[in-house]
């Protein structure tokens, strides 16, 4: 009797054992049960559940996560995992005490499998303060706000945003995404140009760096004044210049120059500044097209002095490229205003 007593509880605790692993599977093995690279066949083994496929590079299923109704969508690039979305249906609920409740389970379940978050509050219009998270969930009901929190691994990034398209319409969407690999290429046409007190400023950084590695290549004291770039004032070819640096997934993409021509209103003096800029670019990054880019009717441009009196009188900008297999490069000449010009050189990765 003993041992069908011990037989017994020995069987319980595995049953008990069992489901709770079951149990907490439950929820995160949507994106726990799977990698980035798998194929489709392989994700639909993975998971168990009855799949539809609307898209040609995705897969869709309807499913519970964390107890509320999901779509869940697997998505794929040249046949390999490459994207999760959870779309979590909030139903009729209304209440923002258990809209924010739905929203930090959400967020706690991610954390347990990609660290902690970064919260923002965006805002249609004026910020509102939030003293809360009820109040943020009250202000998502309203359509006054979308509440977003995200989560980066090396791998993966991760996004949960809870929004209203309309009133008191709240749903969650949770994106999980593969990270692009990281790889640092050459900004610059040629490998041998040499590095000058001036165009430092494009050729000591390469596509792909973080903003940490960009700062020390650098040098220079920068601001972070927007989420994704870092700014700094300098010196370029003599004149006073804004520059930045943007990013995209953390890894330099974009390249800023914005240089203040200061009162300088003679065409010639525009001009030359025009030309210094442009032949200091071509010597990184090859010869350029010329653009004329005129407002109003076509005017006809003798030389560049005329090109650059068109300017200063806001009649045109004054435009030139370069483009190399990883770079796209835009120096842009034009006056806002009549008698405010400026230059400002655009420096892109090439997608």
């Amino acid at each position: 009797m003993k041992k069908v007593l011990h037989l017994c509880v020995v069987i319980f605790l595995v049953l008990l054992v069992s489901t709770s692993f079951l149990n907490g599977q439950e929820d995160n093995y949507l994106y726990t049960k799977v990698k980035w690279g798998m194929a489709p066949d392989a994700v639909k083994q993975a998971i168990g559940l009855e799949f539809k496929q609307l898209l040609e590079n995705s897969i869709t299923a309807d499913t519970q996560y964390l107890g509320l109704h999901t779509s869940v969508a697997y998505a794929f690039k040249d046949n390999q995992l490459s994207g999760i979305i959870l779309k979590i249906d909030l139903g009729e609920e209304k209440k923002a005490e258990t809209l924010a409740d739905h929203f930090n389970k959400v967020s706690a379940d991610l954390s347990k499998t990609f660290g902690e978050y970064k919260n923002y509050d965006i805002f249609k219009d004026e910020k509102i303060p939030m003293k809360d998270d009820s109040n943020r969930a009250f202000s998502v009901l309203m359509s006054f706000m979308k509440w977003k929190r995200d989560w980066l691994t090396e791998e993966t990034t991760v996004i949960a945003l809870m929004e209203s398209q309309k009133s008191y319409e709240p749903d969650i969407t949770v994106y999980i995404f593969k990270k692009e690999e990281s790889k640092e290429t050459e900004v610059s046409k040629k490998k041998d140009v040499e590095v000058t007190k001036d165009n430092y400023l494009y050729t000591k950084v390469n596509w792909g760096m973080s903003p940490d590695a960009v700062k020390q290549a650098i040098g220079l004291e920068f601001k972070q004044l927007l989420e994704n770039s870092i700014t700094a004032d300098t010196q370029y070819l003599g004149l006073h210049t804004s520059l930045a640096y943007a990013f995209k997934d953390n890894q330099l993409s974009g390249i800023i120059l914005k240089i203040d021509l200061g009162e300088e209103k003679k065409a010639e003096i525009l001009a030359d500044h025009f030309n210094k800029v442009s032949a200091d670019l071509s010597k990184t990054f090859g010869e350029y097209k010329n653009y004329d880019i005129f407002k109003d009717e076509k005017i006809p441009m003798k030389d560049d002095s005329n090109r650059a009196f068109s300017v200063l009188m806001s009649f045109m900008k004054w435009k030139r490229d370069w483009v190399t297999e990883e770079t796209t490069v835009i120096a842009l000449m034009e006056s806002q205003k009549s008698y405010e010009p400026d230059i400002t050189v655009y420096i892109f990765k090439k997608e």
